[in-house]
């Protein structure tokens, strides 16, 4: 009965020092463990440059001719010639379409003789009054006869002239509207002509941009038909009066067309620079966050123990283009921003730099 008393308090003994030896155990591991510091997360950075940029407005437009017009006959008559192609570019005065002028031809030959005979009659009552042989009033007649005569060989000369279309100013044709033996009504169109240098491009701007905008000004247009090109022009006229539906100014830019790239109707994407060239501080859009307080970066900077650490800075943004926002306001020139990390950054938390390895922005925090 004694001897298992023993082996029970024995085993009481062991399994409470079990017990005590355990918990410390685990309590000095935890202590242990809260001492070591895990690594400071890694980041890349990109130094914050300056570049060079002229303020602009950006607009859309449209590509229009110089002179637009269908070309028309004056005179009713059936084509007899057809002289030009579809497309051809031509010269003013040339010859497009003559319709059949036979009849007006025969017209003429009369009116002539008409004129000979008038005139002859003229030169003789010249004579006669020259010699008090026929009186004034008679002169004046055969006189009028005369000029009368000589205006209706004027006349007829241009109902010929009418049947012959001619180019009014040197462009390129459209497609043609008419065909060889057609009868043509006054008015009716045979085909459009367009004068495409200088070249016009049409856009607006809002009308909060008026106090900017002048004749002279250099446009820039990019066009999707001609990727990667600028084509530089400058603005040739303003409306004077906002348009009251929409409240845009309408403006108008003269390009050089020398090469017939640009056609009426194309889609065009326009700058309009409007002031002196400065610089401006860019980074990565990439680069900016955003909280309760705004847009902000985190740039690298030292603690007191001359670690580097994530110094977050409430930042003003300005236009982005091509994948870099300008800043206005919150960081300076030379000032290192991280443009990637792998961990969530806390505003001075200490930082290792990277530089070799691009990380991916949607591992920096949003805080």
């Amino acid at each position: 009965m004694l001897l298992r008393r023993s082996i029970y308090t024995a085993i009481f003994i062991i399994v409470l020092f079990g017990l005590l030896f355990g918990t410390r155990f685990w309590q000095f591991k935890s202590m242990a463990a809260s001492r070591i510091k895990p690594p400071p997360p890694t980041v890349s950075v990109e130094t914050v440059q300056t570049v060079r940029q002229t303020p602009k407005l950006t607009s859309v437009g449209t590509v229009v001719a110089t002179h637009d017009i269908g070309v028309t006959t004056e005179v009713g008559g059936i084509i007899r010639r057809i002289l030009f192609k579809s497309g051809d570019k031509v010269t003013a005065g040339m010859i497009l379409v003559k319709l059949d002028d036979r009849v007006d031809q025969a017209a003429l030959l009369a009116k002539k003789s008409a004129a000979k005979l008038a005139e002859i009659q003229y030169k003789r009552s010249v004579e006669l009054l020259s010699k008090r042989l026929v009186s004034n009033s008679s002169h004046d007649e055969v006189r009028a006869s005369f000029e009368a005569a000589r205006a209706e060989v004027t006349q007829q000369l241009a109902i010929i002239n009418q049947r012959t279309i001619t180019a009014p100013f040197t462009g390129f044709l459209g497609i043609r509207n008419v065909n060889l033996g057609q009868y043509l009504k006054p008015g009716d169109k045979v085909v459009t002509l367009q004068t495409l240098n200088p070249i016009y491009i049409d856009y607006s701007l809002p009308e909060r941009y008026f106090s900017k905008i002048k004749s002279g000004l250099q446009v820039i247009a990019l066009l999707d038909a001609f990727p990667g090109q600028k084509f530089v022009g400058k603005i040739n006229a303003i409306q004077p009066g906002i348009d009251s539906g929409s409240r845009t100014i309408k403006v108008r830019a003269i390009f050089n067309n020398k090469e017939d790239k640009l056609r009426p109707g194309m889609f065009a994407e326009i700058i309009t620079l409007v002031g002196k060239e400065i610089k401006i501080l860019t980074i990565p859009r990439a680069a900016v966050s955003f909280n309760t307080y705004g847009n902000y970066v985190f740039i690298l900077s030292k603690n007191k123990q001359g670690k580097l650490i994530a110094l977050r800075k409430q930042v003003t943004l300005g236009r982005t283009t091509r994948g870099r926002v300008t800043i206005l306001k919150g960081i300076n020139l030379n000032d290192q921003v991280v443009v990637a990390g792998y961990l969530k950054l806390r505003n001075k938390l200490p930082v290792s730099v990277n530089n070799t390895v691009k990380l991916k922005h949607s591992e920096i925090s949003s805080e």
